[in-house]
């Protein structure tokens, strides 16, 4: 039997004490339900016997009297003051509820607050008077009262061990709420020593008396093994007893309990049963599990618009994970229309409120801009609480934000030490990061074999990114093509555009796959499409040469110019080629031009070259009218621009422009300035022409140094310059010998001044062994050249017989020939030989007229020789 129901049977039979001990359980809710109907009747049932105290209660509560604090205080009074502890209880509470004060306050003149303080505290004082006096007559009522006074220092000086005490004493007689407050304060350690197993006894003490709290608390002890064995059956039981008395946060727990199968049998049904009870009761945290299961259909008919209901009903009352989970509904369109300034709204109420779990999707708003102004430094301060508190994601977006210096200064350090927070919480990117910090010896030493490992770890999630780099570090240290070409396969079927072309080289090279050309335009087609430019440009290189497609310059043209349009220089440089080629299109100097100008300022290797060369030939198309409107101001201004963009043949004709003046003003200096640019990068003409200038500088040195080098390229008649300089010694220490010997190159290569210098070289035996054959040979090939000096030599040589057969015939062809040239030694001659052999000469001219041999030779020419014959021999 229970104490109520002992009191009950007293009160029936008369018992004023337990009539008005009733009033009280029933007036507090105290070990029954609360009941202020109740609570009168048996107050009355007291007073009718002539209870004072009773009769003080009916006035404080107005039962059947006016309500009147001034009455109840009187009658309270009389009866404290003869000793009854109930009274001098009920006396103490009334001081201590304050309306002593206030009464006080409002008869008093002096209406200020201060007066109001010193009036309560006054009031607090007489309480706790009168409540040592119950207390010490062992009233549990007024020695609990007494506890509280010391707990928050009402009337008295603060005191957790005092209120324990008081507590204790109330407690030890049976009196729940003491029992409850008593084991609040072992759990916490509050006053007394700190034990989980006191507060399990003082909690079941009470919960035993049936007090609701009490029973929640001690379910939650039995749920997390404190001060007892842990047992989720002995939970359930406990939440059940308090849930059944409409406490909300048991019947909150008996739910979870449910919705778990922790310590019953899993049913989201009785879970759902549970949170509505207590959603009955506005309790946040109930409409916000129902939210949960109308959002998950767990127990109820899935429901994304119910969910929201619920969500909302718990945010509107400040509720943080339900004001985050309403975010999270906002953002994905879940039973509302979506709306990021909506899930904006609810996430930052949520953070405001130091929920962490909204924290991090904030961040990303912020991080990304969407819907407030992108600020990377509150997004970094977003990220901060919930990476501290373990969230994987912040711990990732920090660490990428320090690699990055985004929000904050850049730190290799600290972003390698947020990516091993996340990654050995299993964060697939994360673990991909923390690869490449070990790779590149970002933040921390390299070491390969810990690269490997976190690439593995991220790549077996299927992470894509890390399988891409696994693929790359296979390459770059181990070159280990089919660990790469599998991990960039895995990548590339996900979609990762880098693994995707990566993986189309591997098919074009052959490395660690079989080499296929088809499989390579597959891959770089799936690439291209996501539009990744150099796929672009590798597919634009396939369709132009065919490989693994059908030739189609439109295709090429067609893929060069979307890498081309990203600004891919390669890909703007073949542009250029294609036009300038005219290869499947209409050939355009000016859209080469265009592309290759575009390269150029990219820096594309040999663009720069490209676009001078084009320019070059625009700059001709100009000065002749081809294709374009002739224009020799156009001209000059594109074969400036090209000499300016390096183009060594344009360099070197605008050089001839200015030494000429042909479409500008003629400048020595100018032309000498253009041509040592061509020079310096190894046009041979150009070094030619410089040393010839310098030649009439008479600056001997420069002559020569720009000779050699046009002369080891090849170019005869630097080669003839450079061996006339080592004859006389000018620039250079005389050499017959190298002169000879760069005579000989020029020579070689038809040069007639060489073959005639040759010639003179070995018939006086100078830088070569004399020999009047060798020399009779070079004359003879400078002479057949129209070389005129040779061809009176080679006569020379026919009419003494110097290293061939001794020949008038053929010195007097000889001679005719070099007379016919201009040369006034062959036409003595002639003469002399005239005066022999008149007729044979005669007979000779007839026959070189009718065989017209001699380029040079007309039949105006022959008939001049042959009148001064006749006249020589009449």
């Amino acid at each position: 039997m229970t104490p109520k129901h002992i009191l009950e049977q007293q009160a029936e039979q008369g018992n004023v004490d337990a009539q008005l001990e009733l009033a009280f359980l029933y007036r507090d809710g105290l070990l029954c339900n609360r009941s202020d109907e109740k609570a009168e009747y048996w107050t009355l049932k007291a007073a009718e016997q002539g209870d004072v105290t009773a009769i003080g209660c009916q006035y404080y509560y107005g039962y059947e009297v006016e309500k009147s604090y001034e009455k109840a205080l009187e009658w309270y009074t009389k009866a404290a003051e003869m000793g009854n502890a109930r009274a001098q209880y009920c006396l103490g509470s009334l001081y201590h509820d304050g309306q002593v004060a206030m009464q006080s306050y409002l008869k008093g003149v002096d209406k200020s607050f201060n007066t109001y303080l010193k009036a309560e505290e006054t009031s607090y004082k007489k309480a706790v008077e009168w409540f040592i006096k119950s207390a010490e007559q062992g009233y549990a009522r007024a020695q609990y009262a007494l506890g509280v006074c010391y707990e928050y220092g009402n009337g008295v000086e603060f005191s957790y061990v005092k209120a324990a005490e008081w507590y204790t004493k109330a407690a030890e007689q049976g009196y729940v709420w003491a029992q409850y407050d008593l084991a609040f304060y072992y759990k916490k350690g509050k006053g007394v020593d700190q034990s989980d197993k006191k507060a399990v006894e003082w909690f079941t003490k009470a919960a035993e008396q049936g007090d609701a709290r009490a029973q929640f608390s001690l379910g939650n002890c039995y749920r997390k093994g404190q001060g007892v064995e842990q047992s989720y059956e002995k939970a359930v039981e406990w939440y059940t007893k308090s849930a059944e008395q409409e406490y909300t946060s048991a019947q909150i727990n008996l739910g979870v309990s449910y919705s778990n199968g922790q310590g019953v049998e899993q049913s989201y049904e009785k879970a759902v049963e549970w949170f509505t009870k207590a959603a009955d009761h506005q309790d946040t945290q109930a409409q916000y599990e129902l939210g949960v299961c109308y959002r998950k259909g767990q127990g109820v008919e899935q429901s994304y618009e119910k969910a929201v209901e619920w969500f909302t009903k718990a945010a509107d009352h400040q509720d943080a994970q339900a004001q985050y989970a309403l975010g999270v509904c906002y953002k994905n369109g879940q039973g509302v229309e979506q709306s990021y300034e909506k899930a904006v709204e609810w996430y930052t109420k949520a953070a405001e409120q130091g929920y962490g779990p909204a924290h991090y999707p904030l961040g990303e708003c912020y991080e990304y801009g969407q819907v407030v102004k992108q600020s990377y430094k509150r997004a970094v301060e977003l990220y901060k609480w919930p990476a501290e508190h373990g969230d994987a994601r912040a711990q990732f977006r920090l660490g990428f934000c320090y690699e990055n210096g985004l929000g904050i200064e850049q730190s290799n350090e600290e972003s390698f030490y947020w990516y091993t927070r996340a990654a050995y919480q299993g964060h697939a990117r994360a673990q991909c990061k923390l690869g490449l910090c070990y790779m590149n010896g970002q933040g921390v030493e390299i070491n390969c074999n810990e690269a490997i490992d976190w690439f593995n770890a991220a790549a077996e999630q299927g992470d894509a990114e890390a399988q891409f780099n696994f693929g790359l570090f296979h390459i770059n240290r181990s070159e280990d093509y089919e660990q790469a070409a599998k991990w960039f396969t895995e990548a590339a079927e996900q979609g990762h555009v880098e693994a995707q072309y990566n993986l189309g080289l591997c098919y074009e090279s052959g490395r660690g796959v079989e080499q296929s050309y088809g499989k390579a335009v597959e891959w770089y087609t799936k690439a291209a499409e996501q539009g990744y430019a150099e796929a672009q440009f590798s597919l634009g290189i396939f369709y132009e040469d065919g490989w693994g497609v059908e030739k189609s310059y439109e295709k090429a043209m067609e893929w060069y110019t979307k890498a081309a349009e990203q600004g891919y220089a390669e890909a703007q440089f073949s542009l250029g080629r294609i036009y300038e080629d005219g290869q499947g299109v209409e050939k355009s100097y000016e859209k080469a031009v265009w592309w290759y100008t575009k390269a150029t300022e990219q820096g594309c290797s040999g663009a720069q070259n490209a676009l001078g060369r084009t320019q070059y030939a625009l700059s001709r198309c100009h000065k002749i009218g081809q294709e374009v409107k002739r224009s020799d101001k156009k001209a000059v201004e594109l074969l400036t621009n090209a000499a300016e963009n390096g183009y060594a043949e344009a360099q070197f004709t605008l050089g001839q422009c200015y030494e000429q003046g042909f479409d500008v003003e003629k400048s020595d200096d100018k032309a000498t300035e253009w041509y040592t640019k061509a020079a310096q990068q190894g046009h041979k003409m150009a070094q030619l022409y410089l040393g010839c200038i310098y030649r009439v500088k008479q600056s001997d040195e420069k002559a020569v140094e720009w000779f050699i080098k046009a002369a080891e390229q090849g170019l005869a008649e630097a080669q003839f310059f450079l061996a006339y300089h080592y004859k006389k010694g000018e620039g250079v220490k005389q050499s017959d010998k190298k002169a000879a010997e760069w005579f000989t190159k020029a020579a070689e290569q038809g040069d007639r001044r060489a073959q005639y210098s040759l010639g003179l070289c070995y018939k006086k035996g100078k830088g070569v062994m004399q020999s009047d054959k060798k020399a009779v040979e070079w004359y003879f090939k400078a002479a057949a050249q129209g070389h005129t000096e040779a061809q009176f030599f080679l006569g020379c040589c026919y009419e003494y017989g110097h290293g061939v057969e001794q020949s008038d015939k053929k010195a007097l062809r000889c001679y005719i020939k070099a007379a016919l040239l201009g040369d006034d030694y062959a036409s003595k001659k002639i003469e002399l030989m005239a005066k022999k052999e008149g007729n044979l000469l005669l007979n000779e001219i007839e026959y070189q007229k009718r065989k017209l041999d001699l380029d040079l030779m007309t039949k105006d020419k022959y008939d001049v020789i042959k009148e001064m014959l006749e006249n020589y021999i009449d």
